[in-house]
Parts: C-alpha cells; sequence; structure tokens
C-alpha cells in the first residue's frame, strides 16, 4: 500500500503525468466499489456486460445492433445473444429496419427506459453516503470537482467521438 501512496503522490512534470494519474485512481476506484455496483446489477438480473450495452443505448438512443456492436467491441454474434438476452428481460425491443431487413434497431421498452434510469442512481447513493461526515463546504467542494471531472471527460468522449 506504501507504494500506492508514494506513487499518488508522485509529481512527474511530464504533461500526461496527471492524466496517467487519472486513469489509475479511475480503475482502482472501479475496482474498490466494483462490489456494490454488483449488488445492484445482480438485484436486476444483469451481468456487467449488459448494463455497459444498456447505458450505451441509454446514452446514444436507439442503434443499430452492429453499431452497438462497434462502440462495444464486440463480436456481431455476441452482440445479437445479448441483446436477445435483453429482450427477453424485458430490457429492450428490436425492430427490423424495413429497407434493409438485415439491419436491427435496438430501443428501450418503456420499462427498460424506466428501470435503467433507476439503476443507474444506485451506485451514486453509496458515494453520496460517503460525503455525509464532511461539512457543508467540503461537501459542496466535493460536488464542484465531480461535476468539473464529468464536463473534462465529456469534452473528451466527444472529441474522440468526432
Amino acid at each position: 500500500m506504501k507504494k500506492m501512496k508514494d506513487e499518488k503522490d508522485k509529481v512527474d512534470s511530464a504533461p500526461e503525468e496527471p492524466f496517467v494519474r487519472l486513469i489509475e485512481t479511475v480503475f482502482l476506484f472501479i475496482r474498490t466499489y466494483y462490489p456494490e455496483f454488483n449488488q445492484v446489477l445482480e438485484r436486476y438480473g444483469l451481468n456487467y456486460s449488459q448494463y455497459v450495452a444498456l447505458l450505451t443505448l441509454f446514452l446514444h438512443g436507439s442503434l443499430a445492433e452492429g453499431e452497438l456492436a462497434r462502440m462495444l467491441h464486440l463480436n456481431p454474434s455476441t452482440m445479437s445473444r445479448m441483446i436477445y438476452a435483453l429482450e427477453e428481460k424485458g430490457w429492450v425491443r428490436c425492430v427490423r429496419d424495413p429497407s434493409d431487413r438485415r439491419r436491427v434497431k435496438v430501443n428501450f421498452t418503456a420499462r427498460g427506459k424506466k428501470r435503467i434510469e433507476g439503476m443507474m442512481r444506485e451506485p451514486a447513493k453509496v458515494l453520496v453516503h460517503l460525503t455525509e461526515d464532511l461539512d457543508e463546504k467540503e461537501r459542496a467542494q466535493v460536488y464542484e470537482m465531480v461535476k468539473s471531472i464529468n464536463r473534462v471527460l465529456w469534452l473528451f468522449i466527444r472529441a474522440r467521438e468526432t
């Protein structure tokens, strides 16, 4: 653990260093809170890959099955099996494109969309709970930092998509 702390505190003049630390920290954060997150997924009857597919669909709206497979770097047959399983569970519905019957559009069902919106809030509640011991000023600072990090990460995501 001392090595991790020393690494975290290390300051390097290289311009990429803060991003290296960010990637490491995000990885460690996800690994640390994965058990709580996994409990949420289990309650909804999902595995992590299915959740990522649903979240991607939520963020982008209706997508062709092939587009979703490319975005998630999955084999089309793997994506088809996953979408079929999600359709069986009532999360999504698939509609063949009338102009190209090979193309399948994936959309949330009304129930699926409502469930993903609720599900996304559950892990965040764990993190909100962690701020309860902070005083009001510290809590406000944490929320502002989180908002700033989100804004920057979305800028990076959008830059990659264009």
